[in-house]
């Protein structure tokens, strides 16, 4: 007798992983599967959903985002 195993999971939305999605991206990590790398400059940070956005604290930054990502 042959036994299959077959296992179902349901994708979290960007910006989140793990079996319940509660938890975020590793930092410097972002977007769908969190599989996006973030590459932000000193007057940035990395949103673990859009990448790349302003520190409160930045003057001269406006946000440019990495990429864009919308509710699943």
């Amino acid at each position: 007798m042959t036994l299959i195993s077959v296992v179902f999971f349901k994708e979290c939305k960007p910006g989140y992983r793990g079996t319940n999605c509660s938890s975020a991206c590793t930092q410097n990590y972002y977007g769908r599967l969190c599989l996006e790398r973030c590459d932000c400059d000193s007057e940035k940070y990395c949103d673990s959903i859009v990448g790349c956005l302003c520190k409160n604290n930045s003057v001269n930054c406006t946000d440019q985002h990495q990429g864009v990502y919308h509710s699943m």
